[in-house]
């Protein structure tokens, strides 16, 4: 396992340290150690303090790997143009629905004010339509009547000279009778059988004639014309047109609306902006990629070597380390990549890793391990550790001052030191600044991030610093 020393400082300078000038730094003498940590012990060294908890200690083999989002998303957009503007910035947390960059869309815009106009025509050539429908209706509906009114004429005309016809050949036919009969009272006085049988000839031809009339015919022909002109002229087909190309025009401005909304490109997930892959100014369009938004939720992907994978599983309990946040998370194995790589002989296994306050970060260095089964242990960070003749040491803070502490270590990783002797639950220990201290010394805890004032004077008494532990005991 790698280890690191920290070794005292040598000064080859002239430091003038609280008004008694020093000239080089060499070995110290006893004497001369004992009374600088006298004059140190007067100020008050600024510290940062990490308070001890139980947490799970990992055992087995050591798997490295990487910090990666659990869902990546790269945001393109649904129209082309030119990036005028990008609202976030690499690092940043957006939510869903956040407006992310603006796309020029004033071509669009020049666009649907001429489809606007073309619809204003075609509402007005509607609106023509329908009163050209009307009063056809209206033209057609009166010609239908007179129509009507003269077939029906026609007909009751006909009716008449055909029933008039009848009787007179009716009449002429008993006439003509009664004088072939020879009745008395017509011998004589009567028209000659021959003028009676002319007024018999004379009323037949009248009935045919009659029987044959085309008027009736005409006036139905022409009656059946004009309901036809009634229902073509009761025909939306007209009207049917122009709806249509009053909608066609009106979904082409909704659709031009939806493409200048499109141009404000917003997030359509909750999580952290993870790379602009299209800056302001850079055209935009088809499938490229204009930012990488990555989930907040992160997971672990670790490799395990092929001798190892038997002894990972779905749901195992894991104990992740991050190197560079010096923290320790819980997680249990999601997945198991069923593949193996040629080149490094490993499975990628996924960890769902729990980090409720969103510390970690995509690509950040990560180490997993198995988790003990119920093994349970004070850990401390490896930079707390100091190493000297005595053995492994740290400093906590007690009534204000300094306390050197002995421990023992078991478990370590590259972080993290179990301490197995010398340190209690809750104890206070300090994490920032113990190559300054010294016991008995007075100190400030600061909060982490916060400038250790003290610093660059107390680096003159490296004499009371101890190198750090490598782990050994």
């Amino acid at each position: 396992m790698f280890r690191m020393v920290r070794h005292p400082i040598v000064c080859t300078g002239m430091v003038l340290v609280m008004g008694a000038a020093l000239a080089g730094c060499g070995p110290q003498t006893q004497a001369q150690t004992q009374a600088k940590s006298k004059q140190f012990a007067k100020r008050t060294i600024p510290v940062e303090v990490e308070s001890i908890k139980m947490s799970t200690i990992s055992q087995g083999n050591m798997y490295t790997g990487s910090i990666t989002p659990v869902a990546i998303s790269n945001i393109s957009s649904k129209v082309s143009g030119k990036v005028t503007s990008l609202s976030v910035n690499v690092g940043d947390h957006v939510h869903t629905g956040q407006p992310l960059a603006s796309i020029d869309t004033s071509a669009l815009k020049q666009q649907l004010e001429q489809t606007q106009s073309t619809v204003s025509t075609s509402q007005a050539q509607l609106k023509k339509a329908q009163s050209d429908h009307d009063a056809s209706a209206a033209a057609a509906e009166k010609a239908l009547e007179v129509s009507k009114t003269q077939y029906d004429k026609a007909q009751s005309d006909y009716n008449t000279a055909l029933t008039n016809a009848q009787n007179a050949v009716a009449l002429a036919q008993q006439n003509l009778d009664n004088a072939q009969n020879n009745s008395p009272k017509t011998q004589g006085q009567g028209a000659s059988i021959a003028q009676l049988q002319g007024s018999l000839q004379q009323a037949q031809a009248q009935l045919a004639a009659a029987q044959n009339s085309q008027v009736v015919q005409v006036a139905q022909k022409q009656y059946e014309q004009a309901q036809q002109a009634y229902q073509s002229a009761l025909s939306t087909s007209g009207i049917s047109v122009s709806q249509a190309q009053l909608q066609q025009a009106q979904t082409s401005v909704q659709v031009i609306n939806e493409q200048i909304q499109d141009g404000t490109l917003t997030s359509p997930v909750d999580g952290i902006v993870t790379a602009i892959n299209t800056p302001a100014g850079q055209m935009s369009g088809g499938q490229a990629s204009i930012l990488t938004i990555a989930s907040p939720d992160m997971e672990a992907t670790i490799n395990v070597p092929e001798s190892d994978i038997g002894k990972i599983s779905n749901g195992a309990n894991m104990t992740i380390t991050i190197p560079t946040l010096g923290k320790t998370f819980t997680g249990t194995v999601k997945d198991v990549h069923p593949t193996l790589d040629p080149t490094t002989k490993s499975y990628g296994v996924d960890i769902s890793v729990s980090d409720p306050n969103h510390q970690l970060l995509p690509g950040m260095f990560a180490e997993a391990s198995l988790s003990s089964d119920g093994k349970q242990g004070l850990t401390v960070p490896a930079d707390a550790v100091l190493n000297d003749v005595g053995g492994n040491s740290v400093f906590v803070v007690q009534n204000g001052k300094a306390k050197k502490v002995s421990i023992q270590l078991g478990d370590m990783t590259s972080t993290q030191y179990e301490v197995t002797q010398g340190l209690q639950k809750d104890d206070q220990v300090v994490i920032q600044g113990q190559d300054l201290l010294s016991n008995g010394v007075r100190v400030q805890i600061v909060q982490p991030g916060q400038e250790l004032n003290a610093g660059n004077t107390a680096k003159q008494y490296s004499g009371h610093s101890s190198t750090k532990s490598g782990g050994g005991q």
